[in-house]
């Protein structure tokens, strides 16, 4: 079993909306394929509290990940140009289920969020825009 937080890259992000910003979201990041590997697969319901950001290093690849989550999430699958284009719940994955596969191709990044996220932050495809920085960038910014 890997540990609790087994990324060590934590970033913040924060939406906005018509011009309205709303506020900074600290999350973990992941970048290469391993990172992402252990990061989906250590975590219970309990340790998920964090968004999680996969982010594609070359958004013209098709990515391919598995979800193998034992309680639902959401996912939040961002733009080139910073709009939430997708958002949708992945079921949780049941005792003798396979593992549910998703491909990601021409996008920056994908959002993994605890079930209920996209509700309590009117997270709206099409119309919610998200940036990211480095959590060392943000530290430096509000110092």
């Amino acid at each position: 079993m890997y540990p609790i937080n087994p990324i060590s890259n934590p970033c913040v992000f924060r939406f906005s909306q018509d011009g309205t910003q709303k506020a900074y979201i600290k999350a973990e990041e992941a970048t290469d394929r391993d990172e992402v590997q252990k990061a989906l697969n250590a975590r219970s319901f309990l340790q998920f509290r964090q968004p999680f950001v996969l982010l594609f290093s070359n958004p013209a690849c098709s990515k391919a990940v598995r979800f193998g989550f034992s309680f639902d999430i959401e996912v939040l699958v961002v733009g080139m140009s910073g709009l939430i284009e997708k958002a949708y719940t992945v079921s949780a994955c049941r005792q003798g289920d396979a593992l549910t596969v998703h491909f990601f191709s021409g996008y920056e990044a994908a959002i993994l969020v605890p079930a209920g996220f996209i509700k309590n932050w009117v997270v709206e495809p099409g119309k919610t825009r998200v940036k990211r920085t480095s959590f060392a960038d943000f530290q430096r910014k509000f110092a």
